[in-house]
């Protein structure tokens, strides 16, 4: 599955947010509103951190949009912006999670279909909030955002080994939650 960043620009809008024309930063604001929201979500845990993350985010890339030199890149600088602002929160403030309502402020659009995909989102969202922030996010960042173990380690400053142990632990409480008739108990 494809990053939900991986949208490319043309470089016409591109040239629109360079010179902060008020419609090519509307477009670009509907084309990653929920990419932006749902890494910050993911990374945060809080709705509300999330929501600060999204505006402060897009802010930073209207700003800086001269600094992106490739269009086709754009979603991708973008998710870098967002990134290093979710982590900068996570190192400052510590963050409280709130998945258990995250199902219900789901957008229509994103809901599955039936009841048993309901509950099996649900069980993921609680499945998440259970994690603490750093695994979680590296879990996110490795399985959804395709980011490779030296790029996660990059990005907290640290080694690849501590990715791949944050992984490792991370996978394994969520598998752990999803099927605990399937993992063996310490008796």
């Amino acid at each position: 599955m494809p990053s939900p960043f991986a949208i490319s620009i043309d470089e016409l809008l591109l040239h629109g947010l360079k010179r902060r024309d008020g419609t090519a930063q509307t477009q670009v604001y509907a084309l990653f509103r929920r990419a932006v929201y749902t890494l910050a979500l993911r990374v945060l845990g809080d709705s509300q951190a999330a929501l600060d993350a999204l505006q402060d985010s897009f802010i930073s890339a209207y700003t800086h949009a001269k600094d992106c030199r490739e269009a086709a890149r754009f979603g991708f600088w973008l998710r870098s912006i967002v990134l290093r602002r979710c982590l900068q929160e996570l190192r400052t403030q510590p963050q409280t999670c709130e998945f258990a309502e995250l199902a219900a402020e789901l957008e229509p659009s994103l809901q599955p279909e039936n009841a048993l995909g309901l509950q099996r989102s649900i069980d993921l969202e609680r499945a998440l909030g259970q994690l603490k922030p750093r695994a979680r996010t590296v879990l996110w960042l490795y399985y959804v955002e395709g980011y490779q173990h030296h790029e996660i380690a990059e990005l907290f400053g640290l080694s690849s080994s501590f990715s791949k142990s944050q992984l490792a632990r991370a996978s394994e409480c969520v598998r752990q939650f999803l099927e605990p008739d399937l993992c063996p108990t310490n008796t």
